[in-house]
């Protein structure tokens, strides 16, 4: 079976990636224990080629370098193992450009009667691409069986890049991917390494440490009625969670991506941070536009979108404290916690089914949303997308595409477009 891998190893592996040579050193041989002879310094020596022509993959070019992918040759390993390499990097923090080449390359990979007969073949779920832009930018992706919601298998990954966190990668994805032993089945590689993209453990990994930090935010508040506290702590940490992906977005003060820790430390410890930043933060940042806003508030933000949105006009709890003379506060060291919880997770926007493993995003924040309300009281209760999607596909798209297709419809829209109508 597979070696048992401490996370901190993983980081310190990853941490002396520079190129392909260290990656194939420290990661794949060093790491993972993949059967590469060490005096191999380039993918090319150990790997073949495969054109867009063979993929049928038209275009591939334009998204990867040379419009080919290469294959690496691993005795033993059940897995087809190919890398892509990418030739801009925004695709690795965006997500946006890499689905579609992707299902290109696995459209090309698996059993097809149109394909030649000289080309091998292989099953989805033993499939492992790993994708890169010179050896810096990574995700690995894995395609998990469709179920009967979806028509295409969904896209998982996780990955990193130069800046970003790797702790959730080192502790719940990499060492899934160590080689296993002579003895491992074709089951045993499948359940093993498809382990490596499992998203659940990480919400609730994340869900566990979440809650730890509302139990500190409750205890810490001050100026609010003790039945008060739970609930302005979530209220407090839900728009906190809202500016964390707009940091990490670039979407504040320029693009600077830590804008809270920076600004948390020129609080300097003296446990102002919260009265008097993030509340000019939250009730004028981004509750008025820049011209309504107070000089205080314009000097401190630096350059910040007015929102007009609800999560940030004073909830009810903060108007009685304010109407009884309570100043509503908190000290400085809960938000050194919550941001180091914050920044050893990634952070996406991207809410589509087969995200980042190691990711946040609005999937997430919804399972948590679902844990800290009554349900029984208030009737809510977070419904995952790819439910959504099927419902829609359901009804919505089938009703539309009945009312578009009725006779009358289209003779009229032809007429509209100038086509003859026979």
């Amino acid at each position: 079976m597979a070696k048992k891998i401490d996370p901190k190893l993983v980081e310190a592996a990853l941490a002396k990636v520079t190129d392909e040579s260290t990656f194939i050193q420290n990661v794949l041989i060093d790491l993972l224990d993949w059967p590469i002879d060490p005096k191999i310094k380039t993918v090319e020596e150990i790997a073949y080629d495969w054109t867009k022509e063979e993929l049928r993959a038209r275009n591939l070019d334009k998204k990867v370098a040379e419009g080919r992918i290469r294959q690496l040759a691993l005795p033993d390993c059940p897995w087809g193992i190919f890398i892509v390499e990418f030739k801009n990097p925004d695709v690795f923090q965006s997500g946006r450009g890499m689905t579609v080449p992707l299902r290109q390359v696995l459209s090309g990979l698996v059993p097809k009667r149109q394909k030649s007969a000289n080309l091998p073949s292989f099953f989805r779920e033993h499939l492992l691409l790993i994708c890169t832009h010179k050896y810096q930018y990574f995700r690995f992706v894995h395609f998990k069986e469709p179920g009967a919601q979806f028509k295409q298998p969904p896209l998982a990954s996780f990955g990193w890049w130069p800046g970003d966190s790797t702790k959730t990668v080192s502790t719940y994805n990499l060492p899934h991917l160590a080689f296993l032993d002579a003895s491992a089945t074709v089951d045993d590689w499948i359940d093993e390494w498809t382990a490596a993209f499992d998203v659940e453990r990480v919400t609730k990994k994340f869900y566990t440490d979440y809650k730890a930090i509302h139990s500190l935010f409750q205890e810490k508040l001050a100026g609010v009625l003790a039945a008060d506290r739970a609930w302005l702590a979530s209220v407090l940490l839900n728009r906190l969670m809202f500016v964390y992906f707009l940091q990490k977005k670039r979407f504040l003060d320029g693009g600077n991506e830590s804008y809270l820790e920076d600004k948390l430390k020129a609080s300097k410890g003296k446990d102002k941070f919260y009265t008097d930043f993030l509340t000019l933060l939250f009730f004028e940042g981004f509750a008025k536009p820049k011209e309504k806003r107070s000089a205080e508030a314009k000097a401190k933000l630096g350059e910040i979108r007015y929102l007009n949105g609800g999560l940030f006009l004073e909830h009810p709890i903060e108007q009685r404290a304010a109407k009884a003379g309570k100043t509503v506060s908190l000290p400085d060291s809960v938000f050194h916690e919550l941001f180091k919880l914050f920044g050893s997770f990634s952070w996406n926007l991207n809410d589509k089914p087969g995200g980042q493993d190691n990711e946040i995003n609005p999937d997430v924040l919804g399972y948590i949303v679902e844990k800290y309300i009554n349900q029984k009281a208030f009737g809510a209760y977070y419904t995952r997308p790819e439910i959504t999607s099927y419902l829609c596909e359901r009804t919505i798209h089938r009703l539309i595409l009945d009312a578009v297709n009725t006779p009358e419809n289209i003779i009229e829209s032809s007429k509209k477009i100038g086509l003859p109508i026979r």
